[in-house]
């Protein structure tokens, strides 16, 4: 073997190695574009469940505000009546909670605007601010707002605080 043969062969092994390390990147390239695909599309799906579970869901509430009315408004005389519609209000809560439905029905609290929407102002002994009734309960998935909870919140300090009014009478 002669000296140009030995140049040309260590020519086409350092073409080799190089074609050799080019592929080796292009591989980690395209296996970590393939990781991150598949963590955006696993995110992408479980946002979508959780959308739609959400949706779901909230189509229910509206049953589950029945339930309840049905269950208040049974009058105790009616005693296995309202037991057994009570019982189904519990059962409709506790399924409902096991998806991540949260109630939104606390009082003697500030309102938060993102989980309340005061519909009236009450007299109360209660700081200015405070919820001090729910006039219908709100709801809460994942920190996802399905309905907000209607409350009534105290209102300034007045000569007469047994005055009650609409929110927007102010």
């Amino acid at each position: 073997m002669d000296g140009e043969e030995l140049i040309a062969g260590r020519d086409e092994e350092r073409s080799a190695q190089e074609e050799i390390e080019r592929l080796r990147e292009q591989m980690l390239r395209l296996r970590a574009d393939f990781a991150n695909y598949r963590r955006r599309t696993g995110q992408h799906f479980a946002e979508m469940e959780q959308r739609v579970r959400a949706k779901v869901i909230g189509s229910l509430l509206p049953l589950l505000d029945a339930i309840e009315a049905a269950a208040e408004s049974v009058p105790e005389k009616q005693r296995e009546t309202r037991q057994g519609l009570e019982m189904l209000r519990e059962r409709a809560r506790s399924l409902l909670a096991e998806q991540g439905l949260e109630r939104i029905d606390e009082t003697g609290v500030q309102v938060r605007p993102e989980w309340h929407e005061v519909v009236r102002m009450a007299g109360s002994e209660a700081e200015e601010g405070m919820i001090v009734a729910v006039d219908q309960t709100g709801y809460r998935m994942a920190d996802k707002v399905l309905r907000p909870a209607k409350v009534a919140v105290a209102g300034p300090a007045r000569g007469d605080s047994s005055e009650e009014g609409d929110c927007c009478d102010a």
